[in-house]
């Protein structure tokens, strides 16, 4: 059989494709390195989204904390029946002041219950409250909460003006704003809290001292007391209503 001669032209042709084949080949082998190698790059706006959202995320983390430690709440609160056992443990405890001038009677009540109410202040404040920074700012909360959810308002009766001793008060399950004064005043003293009584025209209620607490709580500017009333069933800690804000005021520190 005869071979074909091929010319000069078409070893040209031939070797030209040759070579284009190779060169596509080369082509494809560098965008293939290239396409392994290369990194995605996330356009502007999504980067500063992203760096939003985690940024929230750990602001978010961090308020709480900060806020807790600064200004802790109870995680709990207890009931009366839970501190206090009977009203036949305390039966004949009573205001025995009566001859005393009303100031002198809310004083020797409130520190007299210092002591009675000690343990039972101690219950509250262990039940409702994590032992931590500021341990003192979540005591006063749960105490203050503790009168006003489980004292029943009951009034004096009419011709009579009657101060109970705090532990009177928690015999009956009630009182009037003089009572639950007592008591309050009392129970925080027994977990060191220094307190005042603020009259006015025909109530009373506490003002505890404590410098340490976030200033949005504090009854006036550029002191360290708190407003808390515990016949206001509508206050939250610290909180106090309009007329009693307005009104003239006396105090009696309880030393």
């Amino acid at each position: 059989m005869a071979t074909k001669k091929i010319t000069k032209n078409e070893k040209e042709v031939l070797n030209d494709v040759e070579w284009l084949t190779k060169k596509i080949d080369s082509d494809d082998s560098l965008e293939k390195e290239k396409n392994k190698t290369q990194v995605f790059v996330l356009p502007g706006f999504i980067k500063f989204i992203i760096g939003m959202f985690l940024l929230v995320i750990v602001v978010s983390w961090l308020i709480p904390y900060y806020y807790i430690g600064v200004n802790p709440s109870p995680i709990y609160k207890p009931e009366l029946l839970e501190v206090f056992n009977s009203i036949q443990d305390w039966d004949g405890v009573k205001n025995n002041y009566t001859n005393y001038s009303y100031e002198n009677q809310y004083i020797l009540l409130i520190n007299d219950g210092i002591l009675d109410t000690k343990v039972i202040a101690d219950r509250v404040s262990s039940l409702a409250c994590d032992y931590g920074d500021n341990y003192q700012i979540c005591q006063a909360k749960a105490l203050y909460y503790f009168v006003q959810n489980e004292l029943d308002y009951i009034p004096d009766p009419v011709t009579y003006d009657y101060v109970k001793a705090p532990m009177e008060s928690l015999a009956s399950y009630g009182g009037d704003c003089d009572d639950a004064a007592v008591l309050l005043s009392s129970m925080l003293g027994a977990v060191g809290i220094k307190t005042r009584l603020v009259f006015v025209p025909r109530h009373v209620y506490v003002e505890a001292y404590m410098p340490n607490i976030p200033s949005y709580y504090k009854s006036y500017k550029n002191e360290n007391w708190v407003t808390l009333d515990a016949t206001c069933k509508n206050c939250k800690f610290g909180e106090n209503v309009l007329k009693n804000i307005k009104a003239d005021k006396r105090y009696l520190y309880v030393d």
